[in-house]
């Protein structure tokens, strides 16, 4: 397991943050010159056979490339792009990160 420095973002708390694709963290992928942001975004996934609800909340973890916007547009802004696949668990994502920086590099 990769230890990261977890940030709460804004709404991650709350009533709010119970909603599909809410944002509730992020960290910067280590070895990758912060170019890559991890975000922890709430999912709504169904329910196991059996279980009294339809649905229960859970997390996904994408991908953020700061390399995909300028400065300029930050200003303006504008977001990172979304690079990679949904992630199930952080660390499968910042290997794939990390992967990706050392191919760049």
């Amino acid at each position: 397991m990769i230890a990261l420095d977890w940030r709460t973002l804004p709404g991650a708390t709350g009533p709010k943050a119970l909603v599909k694709g809410t944002e509730l963290a992020c960290a910067v992928v280590p070895e990758t010159w912060h170019r890559f942001v991890l975000y922890e975004v709430r999912t709504l996934e169904p329910a196991p056979e059996g279980s009294a609800n339809r649905y229960h909340l859970s997390v996904a973890y994408f991908l953020r490339d700061a390399a995909t916007v300028s400065d300029a547009g930050l200003r303006e802004g504008k977001r990172p792009a979304i690079v990679g696949p949904r992630f199930d668990n952080s660390d499968a994502a910042v290997e794939w990160a990390q992967a990706l920086a050392a191919e760049r590099a």
